[in-house]
């Protein structure tokens, strides 16, 4: 009878001590899904500032924005929530840290390709402001002279246009022989100082240049590597 007096009363005794662990134990799980779905929340964030992102190049590039406001608010806004994915990670288990670091890496390549997008595209924005008030003041000077010369000069113009709306690599293949045409030393007379022809001609080129550079950027940024890395990251969590 003692003994099983004694049974019951280490039964009672252990079941009150083992209380305190269970809440220790139901608080660290329920911290462990308050984290998680933080992690889920910013993941989702990340994403959709990494589409929007994507998509305000694209309206960039295509003149759809005449501004950079949007994209450099949206920049603003991908910046902040790295910074609060990145303390985030930082306080979970070191696997999810190898992650948060390339994520955060791939995050700040991302940053600078937008900046010098940003810049690319703002010298393509001003050859193309440039070039046809320079046609208008070549054309006084050309038709009288050179009609040769006055239509490829219309040609390129016409040519850095068309290659905004259609992105074919071919257009400027043709833009540069006309250009080539333009320099030619039997024109030298009208490329003397600081001529028309002359600054038409740097425009142009500067055109074909920054816009060979600008289609690889974005097709880097398109690319995103980022969106992949996060994949990764996101079986990790699961």
């Amino acid at each position: 009878m003692i003994s099983q007096a004694r049974q019951v009363s280490t039964l009672i005794i252990a079941s009150i001590l083992a209380i305190p662990l269970l809440f220790i134990y139901i608080n660290a799980e329920m911290d462990n899904m308050s984290v998680s779905r933080e992690l889920d929340n910013l993941l989702l964030e990340i994403r959709h500032n990494n589409t929007e992102l994507s998509e305000l190049v694209l309206r960039s590039r295509s003149q759809l924005d005449q501004q950079y406001d949007s994209l450099a608010n949206s920049q603003l806004k991908f910046s902040d929530t790295m910074i609060r994915f990145k303390t985030s990670l930082l306080t979970s288990n070191n696997e999810m840290n190898v992650h948060a670091e390339v994520v955060y890496s791939l995050y700040e390549v991302r940053m600078q390709q937008l900046e010098q997008f940003k810049s690319l595209n703002a010298q393509i924005k001003n050859a193309l402001r440039y070039l046809p008030k320079l046609r208008q003041q070549l054309r006084p000077l050309l038709s009288s002279n050179n009609s040769l010369l006055l239509e490829a000069v219309d040609q390129v113009v016409s040519g850095a246009l068309n290659f905004r709306l259609f992105n074919d690599l071919t257009i400027l293949d043709h833009s540069n022989e006309l250009l080539s045409l333009l320099e030619n030393p039997r024109n030298k007379h009208l490329l003397n100082g600081n001529s028309p022809l002359g600054a038409f001609i740097k425009h142009a080129r500067n055109f074909q240049v920054t816009s060979k550079i600008e289609q690889a950027l974005i097709n880097s940024i398109l690319s995103n590597q980022l969106s992949d890395e996060l994949l990764l990251l996101e079986k990790n969590i699961a």
